[in-house]
C-alpha cells in the first residue's frame, strides 16, 4: 500500500524528481571537479615545498663556499692545488706511481725498434724523424 503510494506520488511529480536528479547529478560533478583540483593544488604545493627546501640547502652550501675563499688560508690552498703554485724559496716534490712511469726507454737511439707504438716517447720519437731527418 505504501509503495504504491511511493510511486504514484512519484508519477505525478516526476519532473520534479527529474530535476532534483540533475541537481544531485552535477553537484556530484562540481564536487568531484573540486576535489580533482584540490588534489593537484596539493601535490604542486609540496614540489614547491620539496624545491624551496633543496634550494636553500644548495644556498647555504654556496654561502659556505663563499666563506671558505674568503679565508686566506683555503684561498692559498685552492691556487696551490689547482694552479700548481709554490711560495718563494719553497721546493715541491712529484710523486709518480709506477703504473704513470713510461716503460720505454729515455735514451733509445731512433735506429732502435720501440716495442710500445702508443707510448709517449715513440710519438716523440717519430716526430722528431718527421722534422729533423
Amino acid at each position: 500500500m505504501i509503495k504504491q503510494e511511493f510511486i504514484s506520488a512519484l508519477k505525478k511529480n516526476w519532473t520534479l524528481w527529474f530535476f532534483l536528479g540533475l541537481v544531485f547529478i552535477f553537484s556530484g560533478y562540481i564536487a568531484g571537479r573540486e576535489f580533482w583540483r584540490w588534489f593537484k593544488l596539493s601535490s604542486d604545493y609540496n614540489a614547491i615545498a620539496k624545491n624551496t627546501q633543496e634550494t636553500e640547502q644548495q644556498t647555504q652550501g654556496l654561502k659556505r663556499e663563499l666563506d671558505n675563499l674568503n679565508n686566506p688560508q683555503i684561498l692559498e690552498k685552492e691556487a696551490r692545488s689547482r694552479l700548481n703554485l709554490k711560495k718563494e724559496g719553497e721546493q715541491v716534490l712529484v710523486v709518480v706511481s709506477e703504473d704513470d712511469f713510461p716503460q720505454e726507454d729515455f735514451l733509445t737511439s731512433p735506429s732502435q725498434a720501440i716495442e710500445n707504438k702508443n707510448g709517449l716517447w715513440f710519438n716523440v720519437l717519430e716526430w722528431k724523424r718527421y722534422f729533423f731527418p
